[in-house]
């Protein structure tokens, strides 16, 4: 009997080929029909459908029963290896959804890629049949060493190389006694991969600077020279004690000359966990990384991106005992989501996204759809979130809601369908500026380095303006219509027959403003994009507006500084701090770039055009800081610290009291750009003075909130 056969998300340059459907099993228990599944197939080399020797075949399953669909979210089950027919089998499994997993591997001299199958679903006595095709693969090869210049053996070398959209982004190669390794890479004319490598505890793992190709023959890539470094030691709990087993629960940025190369802390059946190869000597930080637990029937959860330990500084060699991580109880947020009529309306996308008390978003968001019935349900650890719900044809919803543990908040959304929409297309006229490049200047795919915090795309989003038509688009949040600029890739070697820089995106009739954005990499001192100035369209139900040109002010500029709080005091782990360069005269409200802080509390924005800006600054339980006006040169760094704080508060301890007075006192007539006298000018007209002194008195006994 032939059963129906779903696997969903099969990825791999030539994946074959997924025949056949479900086989029914002979096998009978003792007590009646074997209710066990079963997976099987054969590996075969592409295009010749050769079999493959020794192929190690991977099983793993997702959180759901019915879902092996997210790479993030996936746990091994088991392993085997093919035979000489290129035959597999994985008996005696639970009936539910699986991923068929093959990392890229070396037969003889010849490298193939890796493949993965998502959401194979399992039936109840029967065999689903998965047949893999494997493509051959260049290779990129070096060696890493350790200070003294001896080979590290085991070290694990990897590029983030996806072959397709839907593909297995990494893959690895792991270096032999004289320190060698050989990553296997798609064949491509494109030299657009990232090189990092993991040594064994300790050593810090480094990410390469460049972008590096692989050919059938091999090609030379970076060598390494890894330090040695601390490691840390902590123990993940529920808050009813229950050990938080087999999930990945926080991670550190490290980064190293190439950009960030994160280390992920995922804990063992007892809930400790190990971050090693942290930087020595330096001040680090962890956070958490969104993780969901369940057990004894309650479900536990843990948002992306809240500040969890810092910062600490590990010698070379030492081991810190970190306090123990409590993952709370999660809440949820479900609901219906009807048209204007009152009817379900299926397919409509949720987003939730983690916000402060200043409105910026701090962490991951979690996505759902709605069902046939209109339902969607989103589990998260609590806090306070923004919600967002939107399906083409209809008007976006947008409100702000706070989820308490173990809670259910019902929120039921009315999408009301669009009077009209209007298709608007045009170019970015400066794409080749600020496209991501490789070293041979060639324009890549944006989605290929985001798990590497590398580079970043380009994309166009719209606002609606309010009653003064000016969209105050940087304090509201995420723009409700969103769209990505063509980066000229069908996928990640094939050219599209779209041209990069083009866009098209669908907008509500009457005005609406249009703005782009540019992302630029991630570094040790955050991260940062541009903005264009806004463009306005105003069109009639079923027209089509063309050619709009919008052009993203670029320049050699750079500000920079370092993000300050009273003594005592952080930012908060569930808040964080949102920076944005403004131009003066500026009519729009739209700032010139914007920025977020590296976990040491430094930020970097770049590439900025020339012009006269200040900087405007907001976090949660403090008031916004606003600086001077300065002219930004072309090629100047200009250093402006940002320091949050209440008016008046001249020594930052976060009251005003007498030795506000004295502090402003003991400066008075002085130089406000010498040492800490800038913190004396507390009213912010460039001198220490008498002004300065009424200022703190009027404002005697405040303190921050």
């Amino acid at each position: 009997m032939m059963l129906s056969f779903s696997a969903s998300g099969c990825s791999g340059y030539i994946i074959a080929i997924i025949v056949a459907g479900f086989t029914s099993a002979a096998a009978v228990t003792a007590s009646g029909a074997d209710i066990s599944a079963a997976i099987e197939g054969h590996v075969l080399a592409s295009p010749d459908l050769q079999p493959l020797l020794g192929v190690r075949v991977e099983l793993s399953r997702g959180l759901e029963p019915d879902d092996a669909g997210d790479d993030s979210d996936l746990f091994y089950v088991s392993r085997v290896f093919t035979d000489h027919q290129g035959y597999y089998r994985f008996d005696g499994l639970e009936p539910r959804a699986y991923c068929v997993r093959i990392w890229s591997f070396k037969a003889g001299a010849q490298h193939y890629l890796g493949a993965a199958c998502f959401n194979i679903q399992t039936q109840p006595g029967g065999t689903a049949v998965v047949d893999i095709q494997l493509r051959q693969a260049g290779y990129i090869y070096g060696y890493v060493y350790g200070e003294a210049g001896a080979p590290i053996k085991n070290a694990v070398v990897s590029v983030n190389a996806r072959d397709t959209a839907d593909s297995p982004s990494r893959h690895e190669g792991r270096t032999d006694a004289a320190g060698r390794y050989e990553i296997p890479v798609p064949l491509t004319s494109c030299r657009f991969y990232p090189v990092r490598a993991d040594g064994p505890p300790p050593y810090v793992p480094e990410l390469a600077q460049g972008l590096f190709a692989g050919d059938v023959t091999g090609t030379r890539g970076p060598d390494f020279q890894l330090a040695a470094g601390g490691i840390l030691h902590g123990n993940a709990v529920t808050e009813d004690g229950i050990p938080v087993s087999i999930c990945a629960v926080v991670d550190m940025p490290a980064w190293g000359p190439g950009g960030g190369a994160p280390i992920i802390g995922r804990t063992d059946e007892n809930g400790d966990f190990w971050i090693a190869g942290v930087p020595p000597n330096v001040d680090s930080y962890i956070v958490t990384k969104q993780t969901r637990f369940e057990a004894d029937g309650k479900v536990y959860a843990l948002a992306r991106g809240e500040r969890y330990m810092g910062p600490f500084a590990v010698s070379a060699g030492e081991t810190l005992e970190l306090p123990a991580l409590i993952v709370p109880e999660a809440g949820s947020v479900s609901g219906t989501i009807t048209d204007g009529s009152g009817l379900p309306l299926a397919g409509a996308g949720v987003e939730a996204a983690r916000i402060d008390g200043a409105g910026g978003a701090v962490a991951g968001s979690m996505t759902a759809e709605s069902g046939d019935d209109g339902r969607y349900e989103l589990k998260a650890s609590p806090g306070a979130y923004a919600l967002f719900a939107c399906k083409s044809g209809y008007n976006s919803h947008s409100s702000v809601i706070s989820i308490s543990r173990g809670q259910n908040i019902v929120c039921d959304i009315q999408l009301s369908s669009l009077e009209g929409t209007v298709l608007v297309s045009g170019r970015i006229d400066n794409f080749a500026d600020v496209a991501p490049r490789n070293s041979d200047g060639v324009p890549l795919p944006f989605e290929l380095i985001d798990e590497y915090s590398f580079l970043t795309g380009v994309g166009v989003g719209v606002w609606q303006p309010g009653p003064d038509s000016t969209p105050d688009m940087f304090l509201s949040g995420a723009p409700p219509i969103r769209a990505q600029v063509e980066d000229g890739y069908a996928d990640f070697f094939q050219p599209s027959d779209l041209p990069a820089g083009s866009f098209f995106i669908t907008v509500p009739s009457g005005v609406c403003a249009l703005a782009v954005g540019f992302g630029g990499p991630e570094s040790a001192r955050g991260c940062w994009t541009l903005l264009s100035d806004i463009v306005y369209v105003d069109g009639q139900p079923g027209q089509h507006i063309e050619d709009v040109s919008i052009t993203i002010p670029t320049g050699a500029s750079t500000v920079t500084g370092s993000v300050i709080f009273p003594q005592g005091y952080s930012v908060a782990s569930e808040d964080y701090v949102g920076i944005y360069l403004m131009k003066v005269g500026s009519e729009t409200g739209l700032p010139r770039a914007s920025g977020i802080p590296g976990p040491s509390g430094d930020y970097l924005l770049e590439r900025l055009p020339a012009g006269d800006y200040y900087i405007q600054a907001v976090t949660g339980g403090f008031d916004p800081f606003i600086s001077d006006t300065f002219t930004l040169s072309d090629g100047q760094t200009v250093v402006r610290n940002i320091v949050f704080g209440i008016p008046g508060d001249a020594n930052l301890d976060c009251r005003i009291d007498i030795l506000d007075l004295l502090f402003v006192r003991n400066r008075m007539l002085q130089d406000v750009s010498s040492g800490d006298n800038w913190q004396a000018d507390v009213n912010k007209d460039g001198s220490i003075n008498i002004l300065d002194l009424l200022y703190v008195r009027n404002r005697m006994n405040q303190t921050c909130k």
